[in-house]
């Protein structure tokens, strides 16, 4: 997020004030911080002491924890381990998916996964008649990980058995669409994850890439007080690494870094996806926890579709790979529409023309909550360590439907990026962000408004106007608390 967001998102919060680092002094007291990295904060200092008055508290805008969530390894441990105990099969969640780590085990799981592969190669001609299942962990027995998953089973059907062997290859841990490959070769997958454990060579563009965390030693903070904190060498990071524009047209900075993973996610690719005008897209979905664990749902996304239509007969990463800062580097960009982004509204637009009845949009809205809600369930409360503590965070989950208009979770990213990259983001994010912060700070700050953003009943009213919706109600909905 940008530091000009942050301070349009607070100019009606009439008693909050942004303090730049030239004027900031230790007598002055933060009452919110806005952070990128959860690794770098001491959570202590967020802690809740009932001796203290509320003005005094800081909040912050990351959980803990928001690994459990965001790192794919450990969304998919919690969700196999949760659903074991509820009797829910995974793989109606998630794709088929294995983790293979950097351990004694790792070329007899390859193995394993060879076999796999040849599995599905051997029967794809065949597959409109092969419906079984199979254990899942009696597949991968000697690896302590899956030792939980005791009732779930890998089922061979139209999801498992498809006409492209494709399977996704990918780190647990990056965004933006770092490192993934996809391959049908299992020479090739064998090739790339033992090459993930050695080391790959990231070379990052600065003017694209917002994952670095350099830049660290810059003390020169941008400051919202009494209540926020931003630091600005991370808004250079989100800006471009600190580089100005022109120096951006001139040359693009171009440096490397290697990178060891020790976990590599390997997932089946599914080739029934549903298309949107002949192309792949997944679907952004924004979800709110509040301190209390209190989950929230945004009634309001969009669609991130790819730059090329899709052809199952290549591997091109700008046909298949639907992220946003991976199909920015695509000549095709854009071609269709601003951003490759498209509203709910586009996409209901979209099911008339085709003929798709809309209550299966109002049926994947459901499937896709459902979804949420289990894999929160599943995290319970590892988000926290310190207990209670002045926090919430924004989860950015993507799907992906199938052409049965089924719900998948392909991803959930801790701290989405929350830029300015289409007319219906422009609408969308400032909506969105302005209502969570309804429900977080404002409820614990006792937030004053502008008269703007106050009606004749005396109700909050809010100044970023989103079709669908009336200015007065906020876009996220209760769920559930995470304990229930």
């Amino acid at each position: 997020m940008y530091k000009n967001q942050l301070r349009e998102y607070f100019s009606h919060r009439i008693n909050w004030t942004l303090i730049t680092g030239n004027n900031y002094n230790e007598n002055i007291t933060i009452n919110f911080e806005w952070k990128y990295y959860s690794n770098k904060i001491n959570y202590k200092e967020y802690k809740y002491d009932p001796a203290l008055p509320l003005k005094k508290f800081r909040m912050v805008n990351l959980f803990e924890k928001n690994d459990e969530v965001g790192n794919k390894k450990h969304m998919f441990i919690n969700l196999i381990n949760y659903c074991d105990k509820e009797n829910i099969n995974v793989f109606e969640i998630v794709p088929f998916t294995m983790i293979i780590s950097n351990s004694n085990n790792i070329q007899k799981n390859l193995n394993k996964i060879e076999k796999i592969i040849n599995f599905v190669e051997k029967n794809k001609n065949n597959k409109k008649n092969l419906i079984s299942k199979q254990k899942y962990n009696e597949i991968f027995d000697e690896d302590k990980l899956f030792e939980h998953l005791k009732n779930q089973y890998i089922y061979i059907d139209k999801n498992f058995i498809s006409n492209k062997n494709y399977w996704i290859i990918k780190p647990p841990d990056l965004y933006q669409g770092k490192c993934i490959q996809i391959s049908d070769n299992f020479d090739e997958i064998n090739k790339l994850i033992k090459n993930m454990f050695k080391g790959v060579d990231k070379r990052l563009e600065s003017d694209s890439e917002a994952n670095s965390e350099e830049d660290e030693s810059n003390e020169d903070d941008q400051k919202i007080s009494s209540n926020l904190y931003i630091s600005k060498s991370e808004i250079n990071l989100i800006n471009g690494l600190n580089i100005n524009k022109e120096t951006k047209k001139k040359k693009k900075k171009i440096y490397s870094k290697i990178t060891c993973f020790n976990d590599v996610i390997i997932q089946k690719y599914l080739d029934n996806p549903l298309l949107y005008k002949k192309r792949k897209f997944d679907i952004r979905c924004y979800v709110l926890v509040d301190g209390n664990l209190n989950v929230f749902f945004c009634r309001e996304g969009h669609l991130k579709a790819s730059s090329e239509l899709y052809d199952i007969n290549t591997t091109n990463k700008f046909i298949h790979i639907t992220n946003h800062s991976l199909q920015k580097k695509s000549s095709k960009f854009e071609q269709y529409e601003y951003g490759n982004e498209m509203s709910y509204l586009y996409f209901k637009k979209f099911m008339e023309e085709e003929n798709i009845p809309l209550s299966k949009f109002e049926k994947m809205i459901e499937d896709m909550k459902m979804l949420v809600k289990i894999s929160f369930k599943s995290v319970g409360n590892k988000l926290l360590k310190v207990y209670p503590v002045f926090c919430f965070e924004i989860f950015g989950y993507d799907f992906i439907l199938d052409n049965d208009f089924r719900p998948w979770i392909l991803e959930i990213n801790n701290n989405p990026g929350l830029g300015i990259s289409s007319p219906v983001i422009e609408k969308l994010v400032p909506r969105m962000f302005d209502d969570a912060l309804r429900l977080t700070i404002d409820k614990v700050f006792e937030t004053k408004y502008s008269e703007e953003c106050i009606d004749i009943d005396g109700k909050y009213k809010s100044k970023y106007k989103l079709e669908g919706f009336d200015d007065d109600e906020n876009l996220f909905e209760f769920m559930c608390n995470v304990n229930d």
